[in-house]
């Protein structure tokens, strides 16, 4: 498979994000697994010099022992290198292109947020399916709701899909516009804008 910018458009409002870096499945799931709690201007140069080395692609990282492929990461100063090098020593005996949600929430180092993702990148005409529930989502629902953090955390991630879906329907969006517009304002704020 190869990807295009066009499957990515629900992101296109983040500016540098990633996406555009994989192209193929494979490369997405490398993407994925080093998405979590990592700037995206980092995430992204990191996944660069991996394809520059050629072991942007998960299969061939998995032909490096884990402590190989946490030499090549902390090269790059990726900030996850001993945590994530693991990852790439699982087998996946799935085809990726047709996984389901369950499939891919059952890879290490990937929960129902990075599943989410990957069902809207790999299926873009059921994103709206899929609620991807990241750090600017988690504040609104905690202002909006009026929630501390610790009232938060006794949500299921399905709760809180529930929570989002409902919020979208009443403006009359869907999920992945209002998640989208969400996500958009937190990274303008951080930014400054």
């Amino acid at each position: 498979m190869t990807m295009n910018r066009q499957d990515h458009s629900f992101l296109s409002s983040v500016d540098g994000d990633w996406v555009e870096v994989a192209q193929n499945e494979w490369e997405l799931l490398t993407c994925i697994l080093l998405d979590t709690r990592t700037p995206v201007e980092r995430l992204r140069k990191v996944l660069q010099e991996l394809r520059s080395i050629n072991l942007l692609d998960f299969r061939e990282l998995g032909k490096l022992s884990s402590g190989e492929v946490e030499e090549q990461l902390r090269h790059f100063s990726y900030p996850w290198a001993r945590q994530k090098s693991s990852y790439f020593q699982q087998k996946i005996e799935f085809d990726l292109t047709a996984a389901t949600f369950k499939q891919i929430d059952s890879i290490k180092g990937i929960g129902p947020k990075l599943a989410s993702l990957w069902m809207r990148i790999m299926h873009p005409n059921r994103k709206d399916e899929f609620v991807v529930i990241d750090t600017h989502v988690l504040q609104w629902l905690r202002k909006t709701n009026n929630l501390s953090e610790a009232q938060m955390n006794k949500f299921s991630y399905r709760e809180l899909s529930e929570m989002v879906r409902k919020a979208a329907k009443d403006r009359n969006q869907t999920v992945s516009e209002f998640d989208n517009e969400i996500v958009s304002a937190g990274i303008r704020k951080r930014r400054g804008f």
